[in-house]
């Protein structure tokens, strides 16, 4: 397993992974699918595009260029995290069907048939997460098609490899059952040259999927110098459909495989800020460059910290957390990325929470008044997790 592995488009972002897929079509209507064993999967709004993969260029950004074939498929209400949670179902399958439009057969922008229901079953193996797909074919209102023939339908088999999976971001957990872990080749620091552009550049972390992006998160208290104190110099980052999420990474290890490994020495750092998530950055940048924004008030996320007494993983006493009462957030595109500037201030110790603190453990913690946070995410980043602001990194290659 290495990350060179993982074969992702240029494109769409989407990956490309051993499979095939197969349409009875006894009409004829639809045409047929040319060899291949390779399907391209893409994620997209409102359910997964299945399209046949027939040829396939590595280019020197690590990303694919790919020729493509009609007819594909669209299976509406098949989302990632649907299809990333259906390993945990007891069954390993589930079944979509209640309507007659739950996908469609498309040739070119044309549909052909619609799809009645399917089945998906998704398990781990070996070499990653095998899938299958299954339908049934109906006439189309949109179509001048002819009836499909009872029988007539769909089959779709592929199989995500770990590395891709991992690139991805999708659900892997129990992965080292199958994979051996890497071997440390050397700590990382942020003057490591990285192409923004390039995806073997990326830093994702091995086990967990997190991506690691260059940045910093600083507390201080009003009392000390103005410049704060800095706690990391590579941060884990999360963004959420309502809310950003940062960690700090006091150091970062690059892997035999490509993949990365993060510490915090016990002296880790978490913020969560509220009100604004991934919707929010996909709509305001899809026409302008830069962004600013304040809020004050209440609900507006918190900062969580460890305890210099804590005990070992799992301490109830081991983290305390203080509410964020206002942040102003910065955030702008340019050659490098999604650039993200944050200064907000924080409330005090929540009073019941410190007591436990002070009574069992006898604290005298005092309270950090205010933090930043500087972050970049690279333009590869945003590809391959399926941002649609990734598309406008063509606006600044030519800057």
């Amino acid at each position: 397993m290495h990350i060179d592995d993982a074969l992702i488009d240029e494109a769409t972002g989407g990956p490309i992974v051993p499979g095939r897929m197969q349409l009875k079509d006894s009409g004829g209507n639809a045409g047929q699918i040319p060899p291949h064993d390779m399907i391209l999967l893409e994620f997209i709004a409102g359910g997964l595009a299945c399209r046949a993969v027939t040829g396939l260029e590595k280019l020197p950004s690590g990303f694919c260029k790919i020729c493509v074939s009609e007819p594909h498929l669209h299976l509406d209400k098949l989302s990632l995290e649907l299809f990333s949670s259906t390993p945990y179902v007891s069954s390993g399958a589930i079944s979509i069907k209640g309507s007659r439009f739950n996908g469609a057969a498309v040739s070119g922008r044309d549909v052909v048939y619609d799809v009645t229901g399917y089945e998906l079953s998704v398990e781990k193996a070996l070499a990653g997460l095998f899938f299958r797909i299954s339908g049934k074919f109906t006439q189309s209102i949109r179509t001048s098609a002819s009836m499909p023939r009872e029988g007539d339908g769909f089959e779709i088999e592929g199989i995500v490899p770990w590395p891709t999976a991992t690139v991805k971001g999708y659900d892997t957990g129990g992965k080292h059952k199958f994979v051996r872990q890497g071997k440390l080749i050397s700590a990382l620091n942020r003057e490591t040259p990285r192409n923004p552009m390039r995806r073997g550049d990326l830093m994702i972390y091995e086990g967990l999927t997190y991506p690691i992006i260059v940045g910093s998160l600083d507390v201080a208290r009003d009392a000390e110098e103005q410049t704060g104190r800095a706690v990391a110099n590579f941060l884990h980052i999360h963004i959420d459909p309502d809310q950003i999420r940062f960690g700090n990474v006091a150091r970062c290890e690059l892997l035999s495989n490509g993949f990365c490994r993060s510490m915090d020495f016990g002296k880790g750092y978490w913020i969560n800020l509220d009100l604004i998530g991934r919707p929010f950055l996909e709509q305001a940048f899809r026409s302008q460059d830069r962004l600013s924004l304040s809020y004050e008030g209440n609900h507006l996320g918190h900062i969580r910290y460890d305890t210099p007494y804590r005990d070992e993983p799992g301490d109830r006493l081991g983290s305390i957390s203080q509410n964020i009462v206002s942040y102003h957030c910065t955030a702008a595109l340019d050659r490098d990325g999604l650039r993200l500037e944050l200064r907000g201030r924080l409330g005090g110790f929540d009073p019941a929470e410190f007591e436990l603190h002070r009574r069992e453990r006898n604290s005298s913690l005092v309270a950090w008044d205010r933090f930043e946070v500087e972050a970049q995410l690279p333009w590869a980043l945003l590809l391959v997790r399926d941002f649609a602001i990734a598309k406008r990194r063509q606006d600044f290659e030519r800057l």
